[in-house]
């Protein structure tokens, strides 16, 4: 029999089995939903538990509340994935076969007989569970082994025993089948006890001794398992068959030329009930003359669906239900071939199930000249070219890993080589474009993991999208022992105190906007004389003194104290990569950014074309002397040809011309950029003043920085244009009497300008990114060498639906998020029905459009 020879011999007593209390209780490093495990046991292995430990708790039930009872994984493996499925599946050894009976009141004396008819006079221990009563017995039945089943022989060897104990009228729940279910020990909560002695309402066990099961060739469960195999893989051939079958007579029903074509008749008329139930996974009874059909959406799991001639007719509530066909005379239900389809292949929306019936046997002619949307675009067939790319090179996924761990290693040896050699060239950048899935991060923590980081002489910063996924990228470096340290910006909450790391943190953002030092302007300023001025919670953030209980509790500046002197791996979100120095005072050694970070330095801003012309030169203060003045006349004299240029820019822009004048060199072009972006970084106003004063200094500075920082803006870019040898830009557009949306402002000429803004290149960097572009990497990177991988597929993309579902149309439609779900749910029984098991839906779908989707069920 198959997996006799994987089996493994049990040492009595030497090994136990995962053991927790209650269902929240994991080990995980990042839970089911996404979310990193703070607790202190994420990445510890779980405790064991023993055969002979288990029997002495049946015989004194804990005393446990619900959701805190002990439960038992009979596993082996007990590593802090254990209870995750497909791990078990994969490396999990089984000791116990178990059973959950929560139905047929059986008494103790007679679950005992049918368990013994299955397995003989093997050992067993029977007791009841908690939420038993008297005239409710509920039952759970573990069975030891007498050698460890392997973790893929799990599954089928328990729906075998369960299907022997069905045959003798035990129903147990099928959920116990899998690999990492826990079976929750012998325990009686208290609310289950009596006041006074504390003894159960009611519990029973019983413990027989005999000899551990053993599954060998001639054992019922073992051949069980093997005809169920077989049905099974019988059953996954027939239903290929049906739809090959099914599919090719689509192709073929081509014919309904006819003016009163009825999709519905032309349906009925080429498929066959039969074939549609079995391929939408009903299940045919063998008695009765095969005419009776079990659904997989029927709770009472009884063959109450019957096909009669050209329709069929359902007795039992799944149709009902589900309200799928009509009702009958006698409160049944009855439909045809088309009703299954509507239901299944379109969320039963029949009016959606006719228009793609006839959409696919009547495909519409080709129009005379090409089709175009509402916006005017060309679409439909020869809108583009037809030619297709190049294949690219396939690589299986064993071949992928090893692909890109090497590319990395070479990517930190050229790191290192180029620290070693003196940086006495450019910094060197690596991309890696491989396909999504492929284990990009995991390989990169990897070879950090092998690689000697000393030698980058400073810092490994990892830059992840957002300050969540940095997080959980933390937490598996911290389990893989290479680093921890996750950045966390003044506006983020600290997660020790659960309030901001700043307690100016929206000060911050707008000192930021203004183009100020946040350090300078809010933390700490060094005057002329030497005395050092500070924000009045500086104490608290540098981790000085405690913070009293109305007081704010800030640790921005304390955030880094816990890092070694020499090199670290750190994590930071893509927003660093923007603002430049954190303040950690840290050397940075390598940049590592984790998928695509290009479009965070894409600008686009409106400046009023008027503003071009503008002075902005103040005269000096009275009594400073002769070199002042002397500087404020140059200024002045710049400034007059730099208003002078500004106005035949603007003139050149509303008439329609280019705006890189002839007769202004790059040069001239560049001074002006440089005599525009002269405002001053540090304001007067200290650090210890009231945050009212601050606020009202850092706006005013704010829009004067903003104006002179677009000005500036614009003659870089047409100092870049001339530097080209372009003649013309399309960073600058005009856009005349415009007005921002829910502006109050009167409309006004502006210029659009367009602009990449610079990516940090001091140091090394490797880029990590599925979508990664040549061009766009040139423009960024000249320098930078591409390596791409492609992983071969391994999924099925099957189209259900042609139409178009945006974010807009969803949010604004209610029928349209109906039909949407009504598609979500085929799928779902689509999925439920398959022959081969269910494996789960995946949506992806926008938050907000999920959240409308929840909204319309009312559970929201």
């Amino acid at each position: 029999m198959e997996g006799l020879g994987q089996q493994q011999r049990v040492l009595p007593g030497a090994r136990g089995f995962l053991t927790a209390f209650g269902q929240r209780d994991s080990h995980a490093l990042i839970l089911s939903n996404g979310v990193t495990n703070h607790r202190p046991v994420a990445g510890q292995p779980y405790a064991r538990i023993r055969w002979a430990e288990i029997v002495e708790l049946a015989a004194v039930p804990g005393n446990r509340p619900k959701d805190r009872a002990q439960f038992v994984i009979p596993s082996t493996y007990v590593d802090s994935d254990g209870r995750t499925h497909q791990v078990q599946r994969e490396r999990g050894a089984f000791g116990l076969l178990t059973a959950d009976i929560d139905s047929g009141d059986h008494s103790i004396d007679m679950l005992e007989e049918g368990v013994s008819a299955v397995l003989g006079d093997a050992e067993m221990l029977i007791y009841s569970s908690s939420s038993a009563r008297p005239d409710e017995k509920k039952w759970r039945v573990m069975v030891p082994l007498a050698v460890l089943l392997p973790g893929a022989d799990y599954a089928p060897t328990q729906d075998a025993f369960f299907k022997l104990l069905e045959e003798r009228g035990i129903r147990c729940d099928p959920a116990l089948a899998r690999a990492a279910q826990p079976v929750f020990l012998p325990n009686v909560p208290p609310e289950k006890r009596r006041p006074g002695d504390g003894a159960p309402f009611f519990y029973q066990m019983r413990h027989r001794l005999g000899q551990r099961l053993v599954l060998g060739p001639t054992s019922p469960i073992l051949i069980k398992r093997e005809e169920l195999r077989a049905d099974l893989d019988r059953q996954v051939q027939e239903t290929r068959l049906n739809r090959e079958r099914l599919s090719r007579a689509r192709l073929q029903n081509t014919c309904g030329d006819a003016d009163d074509f009825d999709p519905i008749a032309h349906f009925n008329a080429h498929h066959d009930i039969s074939d549609l139930l079995s391929h939408y996974g009903f299940e045919r009874s063998h008695r009765q003359r095969g005419s009776h059909w079990r659904s997989p959406l029927s709770e009472s799991r009884s063959y109450s669906t019957e096909v009669r001639d050209q329709h069929w007719v359902c007795v039992s509530a799944w149709a009902h239900n589900y309200d799928i066909g009509r009702i009958t005379a006698s409160h049944n239900r009855a439909g045809d071939a088309f009703d299954l389809y509507a239901f299944f292949e379109h969320g039963n929306d029949k009016s959606a199930a006719v228009r793609a019936y006839a959409q696919e046997v009547r495909p519409p002619r080709q129009p005379s000249c090409l089709p175009r949307t509402k916006r005017g675009s060309f679409t439909g067939q020869g809108a583009v070219s037809a030619e297709p790319p190049k294949a690219p090179n396939f690589l299986t996924a064993e071949k992928v890993e090893l692909k890109l761990k090497k590319q990395l290693m070479d990517a930190l040896e050229a790191a290192a080589k180029w620290k070693e050699g003196g940086e006495k060239s450019i910094p060197p950048v690596t991309a890696i474009r491989a396909s999504p899935g492929s284990g990009k991060t995991s390989a990169m923590l990897s070879a950090l993991g092998e690689f000697d980081i000393e030698r980058l002489q400073g810092d490994v910063v990892i830059y992840m999208p957002t300050l969540r996924l940095a997080t959980e990228a933390a937490a598996v470096a911290e389990a893989l022992d290479i680093g921890w340290h996750v950045t966390r910006g003044r506006g983020a909450n600290n997660p020790e105190t659960g309030e901001p790391m700043c307690a100016r943190a929206e000060l911050a953002e707008e000192t930021g906007r203004a183009g100020l030092s946040v350090k300078a302007t809010l933390c700490e300023r060094i005057l002329e004389d030497g005395d050092v001025v500070r924000c009045p919670w500086y104490a608290i953030c540098s981790g000085e003194r405690q913070a009293k209980a109305d007081e704010p509790k800030p640790g921005y500046l304390k955030q880094w104290q816990g890092l070694e002197r020499w090199p670290e791996i750190r994590f930071e979100s893509h927003a660093y990569l923007e603002r430049g120095n954190t303040g950690s005072g840290r050397v940075v050694g390598l940049r590592i950014v984790d998928e695509k970070v290009w479009q965070n330095f894409l600008r686009s801003a409106y400046l009023p074309l008027d503003d071009l012309a503008h002075a902005g030169v103040k005269p000096p203060p009275r009594g400073r002397g002769r070199k002042q003045a002397k500087r404020y006349q140059e200024r002045a004299a710049q400034a007059a040809d730099r208003v002078k240029a500004g106005m035949e820019v603007a003139a050149a822009l509303r008439a329609g011309e280019s705006p890189v004048l002839p007769h202004y060199s790059e040069k001239d072009f560049a001074d002006f950029a440089g005599d525009e972006d002269q405002l001053p970084t540090i304001l007067t106003t200290l650090p210890n003043a009231r945050d009212e004063e601050l606020a009202d200094a850092i706006a005013l500075v704010r829009q004067a920085r903003n104006t002179s920082r677009l000005c500036a803006m614009t003659w870089k870019i047409l100092s870049d244009a001339k530097a080209k040898g372009r003649t013309d830009t399309e960073r600058l557009a005009f856009l005349p009497s415009w007005q921002a949306p829910h502006s109050t402002k009167p409309p006004s000429d502006v210029v659009n300008l367009r602009w990449l803004a610079p990516f940090p290149s001091d140091v090394p960097t490797i880029l990590l990114d599925a979508d990664a572009d040549p061009k766009i990497l040139d423009q960024m990177h000249g320098n930078a060498l591409m390596h791409e991988i492609d992983m071969a597929p391994n999924t099925e993309v099957i189209q259900v639906e042609d139409r178009l579902f945006s974010n807009k149309s969803l949010l604004d439609g209610r029928k349209l998020r109906a039909e949407c779900v009504g598609v979500i749910r085929s799928e779902v029984v689509r999925d439920k029905s398959d022959a081969a098991g269910p494996r789960g839906v995946l949506v992806v779908a926008n938050k907000s459009v999920v959240r409308r989707f929840f909204e319309d069920a009312g559970i929201l």
